[in-house]
């Protein structure tokens, strides 16, 4: 699980949420929430309340971000004149709520390394009713979505100019985790970058190919071709690596013969689980 905290609200509260780059949307559990489970991963869950932030206020049905047309998240009207939300997400999971904007608080970095604290209005979700969750735990007390449609936290940030639409995600460290997660450029000369293919709705990249032992597979490449349906999306909210058959059959072949000299753990046909008591490389 990748989390980082936030700060909402005056006064301001701690707040663990998921980071989602295959998704839009920032919210968090509210304090009126039914169905939101009360433990998570990472201890009890911590509930927003509007009511006791001086600074929140709930976004009205006539304003203009309740009408944005939004990845997987369909807007209505609610009682009071509230604009109502419902986020649908790949693992039948659904978040209903209301939007609220508050003040976030933060850290800016300079070049020096020096850092201030400030803060900034941003809008975000309230949740009231959380279905579809595997166990009575969740994950974090919400999701922080990095897409780049207009509801997402880095489009809001970067067009009330606090930031360049740009981020990083650095990871540190194996098994204990930790890292950084950066809004704004980061200034190094020696990064690698691989372009994303702009007409997707998620970030996602053109693949060439697949390589096994210095093998390039035989798989057509049409098959990793991007289209509106298909092609390689990066989504930290999700644990797998994922491939269509096309794909998977050839390289579930190789990676087969390539641990041939190991025992499998199970019999399941496409199951690549094997017994072994050292670090294999291939």
């Amino acid at each position: 699980l990748y989390y980082t905290t936030v700060k909402l609200g005056t006064p301001a509260k701690v707040f663990h949420v998921q980071v989602d780059t295959g998704s839009d949307l920032f919210w968090v559990s509210c304090g009126t929430c039914k169905k939101c489970p009360k433990y998570s991963q990472l201890g009890v869950v911590n509930f927003f309340a509007p009511e006791s932030s001086s600074t929140a206020f709930s976004l009205g049905c006539s304003q203009s971000f309740c009408h944005h047309k939004h990845l997987g998240i369909a807007t209505t009207c609610l009682k009071g004149n509230q604009c109502g939300y419902t986020s649908n997400y790949a693992d039948i999971i659904d978040s209903s709520g209301f939007f609220v904007s508050d003040l976030m608080i933060f850290d800016l970095v300079y070049e020096n390394d020096t850092a201030v604290i400030c803060s900034t209005n941003i809008t975000f979700g309230c949740t009231i009713s959380l279905t579809g969750l595997p166990t009575l735990q969740g994950q974090a007390d919400g999701i922080i979505g990095l897409g780049h449609s207009e509801v997402s936290i880095l489009s809001q940030l970067a067009s009330s100019e606090e930031i360049p639409k740009i981020f990083s995600h650095c990871l540190m460290g194996e098994g204990f985790g930790g890292g950084v997660l950066l809004f704004g450029e980061i200034l190094e000369t020696d990064l690698i970058y691989t372009p994303l293919v702009s007409s997707r709705s998620h970030y996602g990249v053109d693949v060439e190919g697949i390589e096994i032992n210095g093998q390039v597979l035989p798989i057509d490449p049409k098959v990793f071709k991007s289209s509106r349906y298909r092609g390689a999306i990066f989504d930290s909210g999700s644990t797998f690596v994922s491939l269509i058959d096309d794909a998977y059959v050839p390289f579930a072949r190789n990676v087969k013969s390539a641990l041939s000299h190991l025992v499998p753990v199970s019999d399941l046909e496409g199951d690549l689980c094997y017994e072994s008591s050292t670090r294999v490389s291939f």
